[in-house]
């Protein structure tokens, strides 16, 4: 519920005040970012540890709360008035709060007050001012009682030096540390549930994700592709700048593989490729890491021995961010980013063309790359990203 008095938007963040002598870095990363979202709609300034935006006007504040939110670093979005630090003028200030909040909600019984004094200079303590507000709001509604512990409506009053703020409700953002458009990453996107979970975890940690897909038209069709791009779509709420996405064709490395390869081997051998192509992206692009949806014993390829198999030929580092996980905390985290419901529309998988009935869970290695030199691996590894398509989110 955003209250239309509402001058500002104050916004928190939580593990950045916890890095030390980088936390400066951080905290420009974290503004750049919040200042490219909101463009000409306010002014981001930095005040006492946190942002502010001043905006310019009332047109949009919901869908601005809602696009802040997303961004990663935010711990929370709260609309606030901001006036001076003038007792009646506070006081005033919070009756007008108070009267929008209960009007927008008739069934409010019970309220609080939640003062803090910064300013030590301040007329009244916290205490005190909880107590000089809370009197006058009770009388805005009949049967207006105080509850502390578990209020209907709960006011928040800050005194600082120069400002007072007055806020009611907050929006949780998405925490974590804010991106850096040269911390990339490669990700590996499927249609499925996992992978944009794991982008979503590393993207949260600061990193800017290059997404890679893989399609085996005209086996697989372009509604499956359409699928990947909503999904990378939902991803890119989360940044501050575009992000891009690569389609890669395999058909012609799974072809390869079928007709070379041992068949209980060929899920095995496609991974092999996958990774190869995306580590070339990565190099391409100077992203620093590969990251899969992978969650040890899911499927097939996803076995120690399997998951050492494939990534045995790429010199990145792999990022699991799911591997502990159980499906049911990685569906959990897919509804709250709001991928689940895209991920679970049907959709053509590209790995299960060709794929055998029983796939080996324990693929020897040396007959992995037995198999490998009888193909003409770098030649298909270029031709496959020549032909990608790059796509701008």
């Amino acid at each position: 519920m955003i209250n239309p008095r509402a001058t500002h938007l104050l916004i928190r963040h939580q593990e950045i005040a916890l890095k030390g002598k980088n936390r400066p870095e951080f905290e420009r990363l974290l503004r750049n970012n919040l200042a490219k979202c909101v463009g000409s709609q306010g002014n981001v300034s930095s005040v006492s540890g946190r942002f502010v935006v001043e905006l310019a006007n009332r047109e949009g504040i919901p869908q601005l709360v809602d696009r802040l939110a997303t961004i990663a670093g935010v711990a929370a979005v709260t609309p606030c008035l901001v006036t001076k630090p003038e007792l009646d003028l506070i006081t005033s200030e919070t009756l007008d709060w108070a009267k929008h909040d209960l009007d927008a909600r008739p069934e409010a019984a019970t309220f609080a007050i939640r003062a803090r004094r910064i300013d030590k200079k301040f007329q009244l303590t916290s205490n005190q001012l909880d107590l000089e507000v809370g009197s006058r709001v009770r009388k805005l509604r009949d049967g207006m009682t105080v509850n502390l512990k578990k209020p209907d409506l709960k006011i928040a009053i800050e005194v600082r030096h120069h400002h007072a703020l007055i806020y009611s409700w907050e929006k949780a953002g998405v925490r974590g540390l804010p991106m850096n458009a040269t911390q990339r990453i490669v990700c590996l996107l499927s249609g499925g549930i996992d992978s944009p979970v794991a982008a979503y975890e590393l993207m949260r940690r600061g990193c800017t994700p290059i997404f890679v897909h893989f399609h085996s038209k005209p086996f697989t069709s372009e509604a499956s592709v359409a699928k990947v791009k909503r999904l990378a779509g939902v991803l890119r709420k989360l940044s501050p700048h575009p992000l891009e996405m690569w389609l890669v064709p395999l058909l012609e490395i799974q072809k390869a593989v079928r007709d070379s390869c041992n068949e209980r081997y060929r899920t095995i051998h496609y991974r092999r490729f996958m990774m190869m192509i995306a580590e070339e992206i990565a190099n391409r692009r100077g992203a620093k890491a590969l990251v899969t949806g992978d969650a040890l014993g899911q499927v097939a390829s996803q076995t120690l021995t399997n998951m050492q198999a494939i990534e045995d030929v790429v010199r990145l580092p792999v990022l699991r961010p799911l591997v502990a996980h159980d499906k049911q905390d990685i569906v959990a985290k897919a509804r709250i980013l709001g991928t689940f419901e895209i991920s679970i529309e049907p959709h053509d998988d590209t790995c299960v063309l060709f794929a055998p009935d029983h796939p080996s869970t324990q693929a020897k290695l040396s007959i992995l790359r037995e198999e490998s030199e009888a193909l003409p691996v770098y030649d298909l590894v270029f031709a496959a990203c020549d032909a990608a398509e790059k796509v701008l989110l």
